[in-house]
């Protein structure tokens, strides 16, 4: 019989194997009868592809689990498996997972290889650790795979495995980059500070991965004295370096680190690596931070200044707020990642500024300033009256902004709106609001709007309510 049943306390757990009949599934129906648990599972694992007969003992035994009010998955499914579950549209009818308990400890090993199961099977190995996966693990370091090789070490990392601390070590002599990656990660993980003198050799690697690791291991493993040996670093490195170094000084944090960057920003002059420092100086919590972000606004760099934004978007100002203003004047670029910088933190005093400076304002800066009052519960009146602008973007952005901050005015406008916009971008999203909402009479409201509207995206938006 190509079905094994194991019977367990509240479980019924059912392998399909290779070439499993029709006739194999009697018994799991007879099994079933006097079943009382509270689950069934089905293990396809053993299965590259399924048979229309097979598929429909599931749906049977489906509704035989229904009856008993037993909740039945499929786990396991090859990629074979599922697509035909998918092309019967069954998906939805059954509830399917992965199930790594069910593998033996060399079928997991093996799927180690596989790209989009290996870092959940890496995960499953160290939460599941045992001597059994560890002698596997071992093993798997001694063949020349370097894919298998580097799975090996994150599973024994994630395991916490320190017993096997000498074999990850001499991974780092490995002639595959990803391998020496991978035993540099772990041994930041494990806390080796042995070996923090070989990461400081390596940190310098031209393979950027093996340089990135190092220097998030070195930081895992830092002591006071490693932010000013970093520092030493920067004589004569090329820009990838510098930006390890960055990204390992704010893991570090602490005020030398902060000092320490804040140098390297006065004295960077390549516009990637100035942003990449900019954004590590936005991960400390203290003022001057945020006085170097709003002075970043200003840089001649508008990947710099997008960066500055998003730092002080997510940190707030500590009361800069006024010194933001002052850098929103008109049109350019400085403006506009001004008023971004603004974004969350939209008091009812920046409120009150942006609507007072918007008429002086143009263009990006103008739809910046709808972007962020569209996120303040307080600026409906402002919003409603950007819906007459001759700026599509705008009027589209000032209804999704209305629509958060009051609902029934915006349907209100939504309706007029889709009936009339000259902009089919307006009147789909006007048409979104409106089946979003389903005020009184929307059914006719949107057969009013298909009759009137050629756009064939709205005509599709409404027939996919009303039907065609």
């Amino acid at each position: 019989m190509n079905v094994r049943i194991e019977a367990l306390a509240n479980e019924l757990a059912i392998t399909v194997l290779d070439g499993v009949q029709r006739k194999d599934f009697e018994e799991v129906f007879s099994t079933l009868k006097g079943f009382t648990g509270g689950s069934i599972k089905v293990d396809l694992k053993n299965l590259q592809y399924i048979k229309s007969d097979i598929i429909a003992q599931l749906l049977a035994l489906r509704r035989a689990a229904d009856s008993k009010k037993a909740a039945l998955k499929l786990v396991n499914l090859s990629d074979g498996v599922l697509s035909a579950f998918e092309t019967a549209n069954l998906t939805k009818h059954f509830t399917i997972e992965q199930d790594y308990g069910s593998y033996t400890v060399s079928e997991l090993i093996e799927l180690l290889h596989d790209d989009e199961q290996a870092e959940f099977i890496s995960i499953h190995i160290g939460l599941n650790f045992n001597e059994q996966y560890r002698k596997a693990l071992l093993d798997a370091l001694k063949i020349d795979d370097p894919v298998l090789n580097e799975q090996a070490l994150l599973s024994l990392g994630r395991a916490g495995d320190d017993a096997s601390i000498d074999v990850i070590r001499s991974a780092l002599a490995s002639q595959y980059p990803n391998v020496v990656c991978a035993a540099v990660l772990v041994l930041g993980w494990l806390g080796d500070a042995a070996s923090k003198e070989k990461l400081y050799e390596l940190i310098s690697s031209p393979e950027e991965a093996v340089s990135e690791a190092c220097g998030a291991s070195i930081a895992l493993l830092s002591d006071d004295g490693d932010p000013a040996r970093l520092k030493t670093l920067l004589k004569d490195s090329e820009p990838p370096l510098r930006k390890v170094i960055a990204n390992a000084l704010a893991l570090i944090n602490g005020g030398a680190a902060y000092n320490i960057l804040k140098e390297m920003l006065s004295k960077e002059t390549i516009d990637d690596v100035r942003s990449v420092l900019v954004r590590k100086i936005s991960y400390f919590n203290n003022e001057d931070a945020t006085n170097t972000l709003i002075e970043a606004l200003d840089d001649s760099s508008r990947k710099v200044q997008e960066t500055a934004a998003a730092g002080l978007e997510r940190t707030g100002l500590r009361g800069g707020e006024e010194r933001v203003f002052k850098k929103i004047s008109g049109d350019d670029w400085v403006s506009y990642f001004a008023v971004r910088a603004l974004g969350k933190h939209c008091s009812e005093k920046v409120a009150d500024y942006l609507t007072q400076r918007y008429p002086n304002l143009s263009g990006k800066v103008r739809l910046a300033v709808v972007e962020v009052l569209g996120a303040a519960s307080y600026c409906t009146s402002f919003l409603a009256e950007r819906l007459n602008e001759d700026n599509e973007d705008i009027r589209r952005e000032a209804l999704s902004g209305l629509y958060r901050s009051n609902k029934p005015l915006a349907v209100e406008k939504a309706v007029q709106l889709a009936k009339g916009d000259p902009s089919w971008l307006v009147r789909f999203k006007a048409v979104e609001i409106i089946i979003a909402e389903t005020p009184e009479g929307y059914r006719d409201i949107l057969a009013e709007i298909r009759n009137s509207d050629a756009n064939r995206y709205i005509q599709d938006k409404i027939d996919a309510v009303l039907g065609s």
